[in-house]
């Protein structure tokens, strides 16, 4: 079953970076596109876990198909091959793995392919974007970044930190709030630390989908209901947006 933590550490550390790096947020929409589908079949499922969104929801639906797509492209396949595929996009993007990864990498994966498999995008092809500068990044400690280790002492420390005051409902470049993100990877302990502190359920991501409708595609039952439940102690059906 797929899932983050079946994933390889170099995957764990592309996705991360491509989550929050600035050059990142350059990406063409049909690259966007093509490691949401991959993302979500590596670590949700090999294929939507809800039906197609309506014509009207443009975005959402492009998303959906995007995902989809992956199943036929990689059906067959092991699941290597589409982490691969990944790892190659993060790379022509200014990830770099560190010595462990690259090591483990090397000894289990094979060499990533060099060609764009097309079927989903919707412009220019990956293999023609300029590399980015290889000059390195900062270390990103952003409350996005830090939900997205999974590492809850880490997001609690960053909270906690004196001096510093962290608008929980903020927005990542992608739309996203910690909330949002941590209800989409499954970190259960931080969604229940943030919705403590106060962030609000009820915001909306660019498609119109809440930290508990995020929670249902991801199919964490867990998380939708712990938020469920904490929206029924409040007496609220959800707080506004």
């Amino acid at each position: 079953m797929a899932s983050l933590d079946s994933r390889s550490p170099a995957f764990k550390s592309a996705a991360n970076y491509m989550t929050s790096a600035p050059e990142a947020s350059k990406a063409p929409n049909d690259v966007k596109l093509e490691l949401y589908g991959l993302y979500k079949f590596l670590t949700v499922a090999h294929k939507p876990t809800s039906s197609c969104p309506s014509v009207f929801d443009m975005s959402g639906r492009a998303k959906w198909k995007a995902w989809d797509s992956m199943e036929a492209k990689y059906a067959g396949k092991a699941d290597i091959e589409a982490e691969d595929r990944y790892l190659e996009i993060a790379r022509q993007f200014g990830w770099k793995e560190s010595v462990g990864e690259a090591a483990a990498s090397a000894m289990a994966h094979p060499p990533a392919q060099t060609e764009r498999q097309h079927g989903v995008g919707m412009g220019v092809s990956v293999s023609a974007i300029a590399r980015p500068p290889e000059d390195a990044t900062e270390p990103d400690d952003s409350i996005h970044s830090l939900v997205l280790t999974g590492e809850v002492d880490k997001v609690e420390a960053a909270l906690d930190k004196e001096g510093t005051s962290v608008d929980l409902d903020a927005k990542d470049d992608y739309g996203f709030t910690a909330l949002q993100l941590a209800a989409d990877r499954g970190h259960l302990e931080i969604v229940k630390l943030l919705v403590n502190r106060e962030a609000n359920i009820g915001v909306k991501d660019p498609d119109g989908l809440t930290a508990i409708s995020l929670a249902e595609a991801a199919d964490r039952g867990d998380i939708v209901a712990f938020l469920e439940d904490f929206l029924a102690d409040k007496g609220s059906v959800g707080q506004g947006a």
